[in-house]
């Protein structure tokens, strides 16, 4: 039996974890489930999945009704869940930078951790990775790019890779015409083709920011050089990435767009998952796949993703990260257009010195400055 932490409950990952869970009560028990306010939702889990503790954002009404449950609030509760001796495996899926105490906390605990934040890896893999090899934790990616390469990496664990390839879904707007960009509502924008996402990291996929954090997540879990991560788009998404080795040998790690399948695998590692879901139905279907080079101009938030990884300043990773929330979370309120993300973005990176944070506390207050400065330009935005 293995004790699973939830944190972000309520999300498309959260739920699709415990998805799996309900079909795999003999392996698997719920320890606890954090969620920011979503209190309808975590009360159905609690009542079925019974933790021991559960942690929320803000003050519920939920303590009365569950006697059992230990009910924390706040966000240093986060990082003493994860660190409790029962828990086998933390499931981290909260959204932004908000994940990096408890992913710290866990790490420093030695946990193994399913991994479906990408931005804490962004801002501060320079500091996180080497406490994984201090500290004795694992980190599983959930993102199914990340996952697909970790899996191939362990199939052929002797060989160095030469280079890995993530592919992207090009998002609801690879087609559409560039001069309408500007009229994109943010109910378009979370509209994916193929994945059921939250709304974040929806609009990041629209954007392809997404892609933009995913080669800096890329570059620290499996320490690779910029010029040894490669992108494409691949419409279809049942192609989700390809590792090069320096043996000439090339692997690629197929399956249909479906999360539950990554998680899965984390959920079970290092035994075998039990089959979520199959691959593509025919490999003669394999005929109709695309894969197309990402366009910077349809897509400048990934050109200057690509620019601040290539220029190696890891300060620029937290400014990139850091303004890019701030103006995602805009776009949801409708306060600036979706062809002005970027913009919020690129202004951000102009206004800060290149400087290397020595701590986790360093790189909280980066992002503190940048997401102040970044609102200051919303405000001259939607002034113009």
């Amino acid at each position: 039996m293995r004790y699973i932490s939830i944190l972000g409950s309520t999300g498309s990952v959260g739920e699709q974890t415990l998805d799996i869970i309900r079909n795999n009560k003999d392996h698997f028990r719920v320890h606890s489930l954090t969620a920011f306010q979503n209190f309808l939702k975590l009360s159905d889990q609690i009542k079925e999945f019974s933790p021991k503790v559960v942690v929320t954002g803000t003050e519920s009404n939920l303590e009365p009704l569950f006697p059992d449950v230990q009910f924390r609030i706040g966000g240093n509760p986060l990082t003493e869940v994860v660190t409790d001796s029962e828990i086998d495996l933390v499931v981290l899926a909260i959204v932004g930078i908000a994940a990096l105490k408890p992913l710290e906390a866990a790490i420093k605990a030695g946990k193994s951790i399913a991994l479906a934040n990408k931005e804490s890896i962004v801002a501060a893999g320079h500091l996180l990775m080497p406490m994984v090899k201090n500290y004795g934790a694992q980190i599983l990616p959930i993102d199914s790019e990340h996952n697909a390469i970790f899996r191939i990496i362990k199939e052929r664990e002797k060989l160095n890779i030469s280079s890995v390839t993530l592919m992207a879904s090009g998002g609801p707007f690879l087609n559409r015409p560039l001069e309408s960009f500007r009229d994109i509502t943010p109910d378009e924008a979370i509209r994916h083709p193929h994945w059921s996402m939250g709304e974040k990291i929806s609009v990041d996929s629209a954007t392809m920011m997404n892609k933009g954090l995913e080669i800096f997540e890329a570059r620290w879990l499996f320490n690779l050089k910029s010029s040894e991560i490669k992108t494409l788009i691949h419409p279809e998404c049942e192609v989700h990435a390809k590792v090069e080795f320096d043996s000439g040998e090339s692997l690629v790690f197929c399956g249909k767009p479906d999360m539950r399948e990554p998680i899965g695998f984390t959920l079970f590692w290092p035994q075998k998952a039990p089959a979520i879901q199959s691959g593509i139905s025919d490999f003669s279907e394999a005929s109709r796949f695309r894969f197309l080079e990402i366009d910077r101009k349809r897509f400048p938030a990934f050109r200057l993703a690509r620019e601040v990884l290539q220029s190696g300043s890891q300060s620029g990773a937290i400014i990139l990260n850091a303004a890019n929330e701030v103006a995602v979370d805009a776009f949801l309120s409708r306060n600036i257009r979706f062809s002005q993300i970027h913009q919020v973005v690129e202004s951000s990176l102009s206004r800060f010195p290149d400087v290397t944070p020595g701590s986790i506390l360093d790189v909280f207050a980066i992002d503190s400055e940048v997401k102040i400065v970044a609102r200051g330009i919303i405000r001259n935005l939607k002034g113009a």
